[in-house]
């Protein structure tokens, strides 16, 4: 799911952003092993779930390129993750934060972040 729009901080407007709800995040040396099951499920090849902003898995450099590319490639400025997911990407998010251009993770709260925690 991507989400589109304006917002506020400290009464000073910015956006638009794009947001991505990271749907499986996995730190792992084998990345395309890690999409194979959403692959499957998406008829979708490994590569091609890997390039999505949907799924953020690898190594962190991998990660952190991807989350970058992503940046790039589609404008995504906002990832939301799952409860589940938070610890895994807890050590990149120092790393994550400094890229630019990248809203809510400044801060590296949770509430900035975002995260998800009705759902895993």
């Amino acid at each position: 799911m991507l989400i589109r729009g304006p917002f506020t901080s400290s009464g000073v407007k910015k956006g638009p952003f794009l947001t991505a709800l990271v749907q499986h995040v996995a730190v792992t040396d084998d990345a395309e092993a890690a999409a194979a099951g959403t692959a499957a499920e998406t008829g979708l090849t490994p590569a091609e779930v890997l390039a999505t902003p949907f799924v953020l898995a690898g190594t962190p450099d991998e990660i952190v390129a991807a989350v970058a590319g992503h940046r790039r490639r589609w404008g995504v400025t906002r990832f939301v993750v799952r409860a589940g997911a938070v610890e895994a990407l807890a050590p990149l998010l120092p790393r994550l934060a400094g890229l630019a251009g990248l809203a809510g993770l400044a801060g590296l709260a949770e509430k900035e972040l975002d995260f998800e925690h009705t759902r895993k």
